[in-house]
């Protein structure tokens, strides 16, 4: 059963087992991604014993954690009152950035609705990985790279309200109480 995601800002589904209640994964892809590219691990999850959520955010804007943070939120008040979920067993798999927006919801988390996350190669400090980005993977010399990636930083600060300091999921992971 395809069960549409009726949450603004967000599109996708659960896919759910009809006849009973099953565990549910909620899928988070990378920022490059989409959710289609979880359906592969969805549909092996799915024949495992596990309902899945699809989803991708309709807005273009870049975040890097609260809004996506809290459309994992949302989804996850959603399906914990469908009849296909047991509200009790709802996992969170992340790729990349994905992986970060796992940690960061288990971590905002206070009502322990997700029972457990998985995070997949999540940067740990978002300044550091963007950093690792402009300099092409230590290729190009931090002395040269320094200009364009002040200006990124900056553009990135005034166009999309990204504060690097508080983006790290090094700093959520302590917060975490699922496993």
């Amino acid at each position: 059963t395809y069960i549409p995601l009726n949450i603004d800002g967000i599109e996708g589904g659960l896919i759910a087992q009809t006849a009973q209640q099953r565990p549910t994964i909620v899928y988070v892809h990378g920022r490059s991604a989409n959710r289609m590219e979880m359906a592969p691990l969805a549909r092996a999850m799915f024949i495992e014993g596990y309902n899945a959520v699809l989803w991708d955010g309709t807005s273009r804007q870049i975040s890097y954690g609260p809004k996506e943070i809290e459309q994992v939120r949302r989804i996850i008040e959603f399906i914990r009152n469908d009849p296909h979920v047991v509200s009790t067993e709802i996992y969170v798999v992340g790729f990349s950035l994905g992986g970060a927006i796992a940690i960061g919801a288990a971590a905002a988390d206070t009502e322990h609705h997700i029972r457990g996350i998985v995070a997949d190669s999540a940067y740990a400090d978002l300044r550091n990985v963007a950093s690792r980005y402009v300099t092409a993977f230590g290729v190009i010399p931090k002395v040269v790279a320094w200009p364009a990636r002040t200006i990124a930083f900056a553009t990135a600060r005034s166009m999309h309200e990204i504060e690097f300091e508080n983006r790290n999921p090094a700093d959520w992971a302590g917060q975490v109480t699922c496993p």
